[in-house]
């Protein structure tokens, strides 16, 4: 509760500090914060017109195949951002650590806040992009505020609880690098959980299903292309998210004050 006040009563720095990377990223370039809302979209693009003439996945999609593609890669791209930039923060920011009084949870919470700004244009442009293709598939938007909470709070606990891990165990880094690349596969970006192929698996579909990652992804379709909501991946993502929070919290505050000695 201690570290909840001091982050309630810094606040105003959190939104300093998330500001401050967002133009540090987009300072110099001439589109400035418009490309947190092309990159993902550019890269989820690629992917969908590669896998759909190679692995012919968009058969069992009963829309665009670049629009399931898009919501898949969207909230996928905010995770792995906010998550390994909250792991890191600690580290990148040793100086002020070090030399500053301030709360240390200010830090993983900046950067997940900046990526939060980044992300509202990202789900601004794909609005766009799906009431233009194909309008009538929005009939469930409402369900987009509950996604982004849960997205946002999932990314938190995580960034809590590796980045004081990170402090003292440096090779932490390069195994969650490693991990998010297998971690994107066995999550359905271009391929579904109705696939005539997987449910001949069913053990596959429910390691797929168990994913933290998969009903997010599926709420965030949900809401942007009609998509049925699973309720069993969506309750899955639920109880990850708690025992992240948890455990992040009680990770952090018991080591927040001898973080400075490791940096």
């Amino acid at each position: 509760m201690n570290s909840l006040q001091a982050l309630w009563r810094r606040r105003d720095l959190v939104h300093v500090l998330a500001l401050s990377d967002v133009k540090a990223r987009y300072r110099r370039l001439g589109l400035g914060v418009v490309w947190a809302a092309v990159t993902p979209l550019f890269q989820g693009v690629v992917i969908a017109v590669v896998f759909s003439v190679v692995g012919r996945l968009s058969e069992a999609i009963p829309f665009p195949f670049a629009l399931y593609v898009l919501t898949g890669v969207m909230p996928w791209q905010f995770f792995v951002s906010a998550m390994m930039g909250g792991t890191k923060s600690l580290l990148e920011s040793g100086s002020i650590v070090q030399r500053v009084a301030l709360p240390r949870m200010a830090l993983p919470t900046a950067t997940v806040a900046a990526n939060l700004y980044q992300l509202g244009f990202t789900l601004v442009a794909l609005l766009a992009i799906v009431a233009a293709m194909r309008f009538e598939l929005l009939h469930q938007l409402y369900l987009l505020p509950g996604a982004v909470a849960l997205l946002v709070a999932l990314a938190f606990g995580m960034a809590l609880t590796f980045s004081t891990l990170l402090v003292r165990f440096r090779d932490l880094d390069p195994i969650l690098q490693s991990a998010t690349l297998a971690w994107f596969w066995i999550t359905p970006m271009i391929y579904s959980l109705q696939d005539e192929r997987l449910r001949e698996h069913p053990a596959i579909q429910n390691l797929i299903r168990a994913n933290p990652i998969t009903g997010l992804v599926g709420m965030f379709r949900s809401a942007y292309v009609g998509m049925p909501v699973d309720w069993w991946a969506t309750l899955g993502t639920v109880g990850w998210t708690m025992f992240f929070l948890v455990v992040g919290w009680r990770v952090f505050s018991r080591r927040e004050a001898t973080i400075a000695d490791f940096i």
